[in-house]
């Protein structure tokens, strides 16, 4: 996978759920990336407010933005249903 957004999201989904995602699951979380990136890059306040929100420190390294979109797209992962219950 050459799009590294692609390629992590593709690792959010086998460390959580055991498997890859789904074609259209790929598609939505891709929408999802961009959309909360454009969100957070047009006010990046909110974005810097949730990475302030835990026990560690955040690396200062790491680019806030794209720290906060993914902080929100995994925080998605461990909510669907499946990650949630075993049938």
């Amino acid at each position: 996978i050459k799009d590294p957004s692609a390629q992590l999201r593709c690792v959010a989904f086998r460390r959580v759920l055991g498997r890859a995602p789904s074609v259209e699951e790929t598609r939505v979380f891709s929408a999802a990336h961009d959309r909360h990136r454009r969100v957070f890059l047009d006010d990046p306040e909110p974005a810097a407010q949730l990475i302030a929100t835990g026990e560690s420190a955040r690396d200062p390294e790491l680019d806030p933005v794209e720290l906060a979109t993914w902080t929100v797209l995994c925080g998605t992962v461990l909510n669907l249903d499946e990650a949630l219950t075993k049938e």
